[in-house]
């Protein structure tokens, strides 16, 4: 192993690292839930943020650490990382670590990289499980104190960004649950005669093969089978299908599935529920799940994001005695009392929510590769491949935002000053839809009006058109018919590009994006776009997702001036604003009243 090290580094044990602690349970009569004494956790707490939760008391504690303290899962599943967030006992299934030799945040960060050394070790009988001595003798190789902060940084930085990205799908989920909520409840008010049971909706429910002996299961060359694990609400992953031998799948053809049936998961989270998309693998089969098809006067949207509100997953509880991790059967699937309006009123509400389930899908997918780039980045710095550079000794200035503002606001001019539909107005459309769909409200630090050509930041205007000015970039001049501002280069047009790559590179494709979707569009329809944007964001802000008529309506009371585009133009942009994915996420500030 040392022949890999790089040079400077050295190779060190846990051991020589850290105090190791291993948990002790304390006994059973001294463990209560009365909050007295220490809080008491064990190795199966939840672990899925930082600082968890204990979930007991105990009065005598064996095994105690401290605020900060590294704490790790040693039995199954062995390797997990956290930190204690105060005083409390650890039990076993879990060990204590205190740095004594290396920074503490990398030693959380190198632990969290030995997932293949602790599968390694941990393989046990009846359980997974590593003791204390192979935790201490397990060898890292550990760079000079100020690289292992500098790495630390990094990936602190990563996972910040993906807390912001989480908390961001959390609050997208959370609107896309309320409306529908708010739009079956009232379906369900103005249609009570639209009531009916879902078994009568449908012209199956069924269990699909429920599979014995498990040599049914083979890996290649059989058919693909959903089970559970493949049903997340209102999508499927076909990444970890299950194939199934020919001889499990003849024993039921029945449960081969269709384009558009409706896959209800059992147990775990009863009725979880997706539909079957057009381009699902052939022959595709199910297993030990719940799968209905709607009769052609129920859409199979409209009836799987009603299984999946909170109104029919009140119903699922009350079956089940309200108790969790219960066996939902046919039966109870085809008592599910749903409404059924009429195709025109079913094509609506899938359309108002199929576009806020995207809105989650496109952030979840960010999430996904935020994700994706901490492992890398893990695997890279960990291992010295990649090497946390050596910060400039000379400290860096703060950058003003006004000065950011007109760095970024020079890239789009730069880009456009030379297209006759370009001019100030359009410039500051794009400006403004780059800062709440790419979240760059700190960097740009833009306050938007609900102005005549709004969404507007005067002030900021004025000040970008100040420093370009001042930096000999671009000054401004209006057309012959004075109509239009636009902008004329200086001597030193383009000097802003280092500043941009600085300041704004890691997100220079997706701001890229927004310009090429922008640039062929006028004046007008890129200030249909930024409105509808804005008014859509607002509403999201205050955890509303808005029907297409609730949005164009609140534009039109923006100000008497958006009154002169028809209602016609600004509904037909919101399908366009969805197909390409200029969807808003309820981010930054809400647009500003103008006081004047």
């Amino acid at each position: 192993m040392s022949s890999e090290v790089p040079d400077g580094w050295r190779v060190q044990t846990i051991g020589e690292l850290a105090d190791v602690m291993m948990g002790q349970s304390p006994p059973s009569t001294v463990v209560n839930s009365d909050g007295l004494g220490l809080p008491f956790i064990q190795g199966n707490a939840e672990f899925g943020a930082r600082y968890p939760t204990p979930r007991q008391f105990a009065a005598e504690c064996p095994k105690i650490v401290e605020a900060g303290d590294i704490l790790l899962s040693v039995r199954a599943p062995v390797g997990e990382v956290n930190i204690a967030p105060r005083r409390l006992c650890i039990g076993r299934g879990l060990a204590g670590l205190r740095p004594t030799d290396s920074d503490h945040d990398f030693l959380y960060y190198a632990l969290g990289g030995l997932a293949s050394v602790f599968a390694r070790l941990s393989q046990g009988s009846t359980f997974d499980a590593i003791n204390g001595k192979d935790l201490r003798d397990i060898s890292i190789a550990v760079p000079p104190l100020d690289e292992q902060r500098r790495i630390a940084e990094v990936l602190r930085s990563v996972d910040e960004a993906i807390a912001t990205q989480s908390d961001v799908c959390v609050r997208l989920r959370t609107t896309a649950d309320d409306l529908a909520d708010e739009l079956y409840a009232k379906e369900i008010e103005v249609g009570q005669e639209c009531l009916t049971m879902y078994g009568q909706a449908c012209e199956t429910v069924q269990v699909g093969i429920v599979v014995k002996p498990a040599s049914y299961y083979v890996n290649d060359g059989g058919v693909p089978a959903l089970r559970s694990t493949n049903i997340k609400r209102n999508q499927i992953d076909f990444s970890a299908l299950v194939q199934l031998s020919r001889e499990g799948h003849a024993i039921n053809r029945k449960s081969e599935l269709r384009t558009g049936d409706v896959v209800t998961i059992r147990t775990g989270e009863p009725g979880k529920t997706a539909v079957i998309p057009d381009d699902a693998p052939s022959s595709l089969n199910c297993i030990d799940i719940i799968f209905s098809r709607p009769k052609p006067t129920l859409r199979s949207r409209f009836a799987a994001f009603f299984i999946n509100s909170a109104t029919a997953r009140k119903q699922i509880a009350a079956m089940q005695g309200g108790l969790a991790q219960q066996h939902f059967n046919v039966g109870e699937m085809k008592r599910l009392s749903i409404p059924v309006p009429s195709l025109q009123r079913q094509d609506r509400v899938v359309e108002v929510l199929e576009a806020a389930w995207q809105a989650v899908r496109v952030e979840e997918a960010q999430l996904h590769s935020l994700k994706t780039v901490k492992v890398v980045l893990l695997s890279d710095l960990l291992s010295g491949r990649v090497r946390a550079s050596t910060p400039t000794v000379v400290a860096a200035k703060s950058v003003p935002p006004a000065f950011k503002r007109a760095v970024f606001a020079a890239e789009i001019v730069h880009q456009l000053h030379n297209d006759n539909r370009f001019g100030s107005v359009k410039h500051e459309k794009i400006v403004h839809l780059c800062e709440l769909h790419l979240g760059l409200q700190a960097e740009l630090d833009r306050h938007a009006y609900k102005e005549a050509a709004g969404p507007y930041d005067p002030k900021a205007r004025r000040s970008v058109e100040r420093i370009f000015q001042q930096q000999k970039w671009f000054g401004t001049t209006k057309t012959a018919d004075g109509k239009r501002v636009v902008y004329v280069p200086l001597e030193k047009a383009g000097g802003h590009a280092p500043y941009f790559d600085r300041y704004f590179g890691g997100q220079k494709s997706a701001i890229q994006s927004i310009i090429d979707l922008l640039r062929p569009l006028n004046r007008e329809q890129c200030e249909i776009v930024a409105t509808l944007y804005s008014v859509w964001n607002d509403y999201l802000i205050d955890l509303r997702q808005p029907t297409d008529g609730e949005i164009v309506s609140s534009v039109l009371q923006w100000h008497p001036k958006k009154q002169e585009i028809s209602e016609d133009r600004w509904r037909a942009a919101l399908p366009w604003m969805r197909q390409k994915g200029l969807v808003p996420k309820g981010i930054g500030e809400k647009t500003r009243v103008s006081q004047a």
